[in-house]
């Protein structure tokens, strides 16, 4: 929880949860509420960063939890990435980080102001390579942050995320992050900036497209220089990218959300079966009028002999 609270009212909050326990991090801008089946133990504790190893007491299994309410600043979140990456080199446990990451991965996580440069990503794009580690994605609104503007000053930005490792892949491979419904006073850009969005999205699709290929190519050179850790790094991306592909919910032509598994499939059977069976087929040629002629009818008699 990123609290906009004093500290010292944690436990009102946490009596208002009904959670057993609660901890903040060192400057109280990182609460975390815990269950009274788990038993806790905070491993580092600084002003970006709450990271607790997690036991379930009944289930006997180990997770680290890391919190983060990353600073604004770039060389302030430099600090945060390095003693990251040193969590990750020395545990083994199944880790899941999550919280305000107050940076974006690329151009798609923002909507409005300026156009983002890959001097203002870089550090944390390699951070996530480098650290072996997977976003979980979403389901709900594409944006978590808004600047509380509107018309040509409106921005939104996706600065809330979760990210995990290969080991609580393999533990939770279902593992499903859904963001909240805004406050009715927020504006759902979606329906408000639509038209906007559209126009901003057409704007940056050439950019968008050599972004993709740069990172590609860093990619391929990060591959190279993590020697062993490239199998490990291969298997969690590709783990990772079954996780995505995996169909959480589709809607149907009434609108309806459907969320059970068994009723995804039979929409989906349904959909194919209506697609293959019509029986409605063009009668407007008029676009063949449109192919340039380059054959002439003496020319196309004499082929046809």
């Amino acid at each position: 929880m990123e609290p906009f609270e004093d500290r010292h009212e944690i436990e009102e909050f946490r009596t208002r949860l009904g959670m057993q326990q609660a901890v903040a991090n060192a400057n109280g801008k990182i609460w975390a509420f815990i269950d009274e089946v788990l038993e806790y133990e905070i491993i580092r504790d600084d002003d970006q960063m709450l990271t607790v190893i997690v036991k379930n007491q009944w289930m006997g299994s180990e997770v680290m939890i890391s919190l983060v309410y990353v600073k604004c600043i770039q060389r302030e979140r430099l600090q945060l990435w390095e003693s990251m990456y040193d969590l990750a080199n020395t545990t083994n446990l199944s880790w899941v980080i999550g919280g305000d990451f107050n940076v974006i991965s690329n151009e798609e996580k923002k909507l409005g102001g300026r156009p983002v440069t890959e001097a203002e990503i870089r550090d944390f794009n390699h951070w996530i390579n480098v650290c072996n580690l997977e976003d979980k994605g979403f389901k709900g609104n594409k944006y978590t942050w808004w600047n509380g503007r509107t018309e040509e000053d409106c921005i939104f930005k996706r600065l809330d995320r979760v990210l995990c490792n290969e080991q609580l892949q393999n533990v939770f491979p279902a593992m499903e992050i859904e963001h909240l419904v805004r406050n009715r006073s927020d504006p759902d850009p979606s329906i408000y900036n639509r038209e906007r969005l559209h126009k901003v999205q057409a704007d940056f699709k050439k950019q968008l497209h050599r972004e993709k290929e740069f990172w590609k190519q860093k990619a391929r050179m990060e591959w190279f220089k993590e020697g062993e850790r490239n199998t490990k790094f291969f298997h969690t991306i590709i783990k990772g990218r079954r996780s995505i592909m995996r169909i959480n919910r589709v809607q149907t032509e009434q609108r309806e959300w459907l969320e059970e598994q068994e009723a995804i499939a039979e929409a989906a059977v349904d959909f194919y079966i209506r697609q293959f069976t019509k029986q409605t087929y063009s009668e407007d040629f008029e676009m063949l009028n449109e192919l340039h002629v380059v054959i002439n009818d003496d020319k196309n008699e004499e082929l046809q002999r």
